[in-house]
């Protein structure tokens, strides 16, 4: 009920001497959406809460992010889809985008903007520097155009599902090279729903995130594997966590080592789950296997 700041995402209230008086025979929901004025200083005023979320850019425009209902959980963090859709349409390869979550993943549909379909690591570099990571999608669809309802609006439900494709990285496929490689490439594959893991792909690239480091050394360790969480975020590729778990050394070279601002974060999310958030999470990851058997 109180104003935010600017480029605070907030709900759009109306108000004003053209506001309607209320739903015509539901009062029940002219209770809930129109609510008392506390802004004006004149008692017995209304104002509309519209569902609609919004924010004021420093320049004066308001800009529209979505719908309140519309919000969703993302590891135990609130997201509002639409920002994330704001923030991806910013990029100029991006004409249009939706994100919504499918599963327990954040997924984004991309219609380009004209030119080349921009790679998935460079999206998420660009949505790294304008938001948190947890708001960033694991996974990203390109399509010549949304789907539209009768009523022209996007159609949610006629979204296509990410699939289990290798997404467009940076980096061409490298067939994984040693036995060992090919048990990490098969553990990743099995986590993260992509069927094609190349030695020199990175981990996070393909839609893995802190509860999906979790699963990984869960399953690894199943498999005789020696691998932690800090194993996985230091190593980010099949070929230099292979080396690292054959040697104990140093990263492979040519690997950029994440900062140690960026490590702490991730480390402190992981440390930061329940011994049944984490347990939740592997059963739900096991019981799609239970039930093919």
């Amino acid at each position: 009920g109180r104003p935010v700041a600017t480029g605070v995402p907030g709900e759009v209230l109306i108000g004003g001497t053209g506001l309607a008086r209320g739903y015509l025979g539901r009062p029940a929901e002219t209770a809930l959406r129109f609510v008392p004025d506390g802004l004006s200083g004149r008692s017995g005023e209304r104002l509309y809460a519209s569902g609609d979320l919004a924010r004021f850019r420093p320049e004066g425009e308001l800009e529209f992010l979505g719908r309140l209902d519309d919000q969703v959980k993302v590891r135990g963090f609130r997201v509002e889809p639409g920002e994330v859709e704001a923030a991806l349409e910013a990029h100029e390869a991006v004409g249009r985008a939706v994100v919504a979550l499918r599963g327990e993943r954040l997924v984004a549909w991309l219609v380009p903007a004209g030119g080349e379909r921009a790679k998935v690591e460079e999206l998420r570099r660009f949505l790294a520097a304008r938001l948190p990571e947890p708001m960033l999608p694991a996974a990203f669809v390109w399509l010549g155009e949304l789907p539209l309802t009768s009523h022209g609006k996007v159609d949610r439900r006629a979204l296509p599902d990410p699939g289990s494709d290798r997404p467009e990285l940076e980096g061409a496929y490298v067939e994984p090279s040693t036995p060992l490689e090919e048990v990490l490439a098969a553990v990743w594959s099995e986590v993260l729903g992509v069927e094609r893991i190349g030695a020199r792909d990175n981990f996070f690239s393909l839609g893995g995130d802190s509860i999906r480091s979790v699963q990984v050394v869960a399953l690894a360790r199943e498999r005789g594997l020696d691998l932690t969480v800090q194993d996985l975020f230091r190593h980010r590729t099949v070929e230099a966590l292979g080396r690292q778990l054959e040697e104990r050394l140093g990263l492979a070279e040519g690997e950029a080592a994440p900062s140690d601002e960026e490590l702490a974060a991730l480390l402190e999310e992981v440390e930061g789950l329940s011994d049944d958030m984490v347990l939740s999470r592997l059963r739900d990851q096991s019981e799609p296997e239970r039930s093919r058997a």
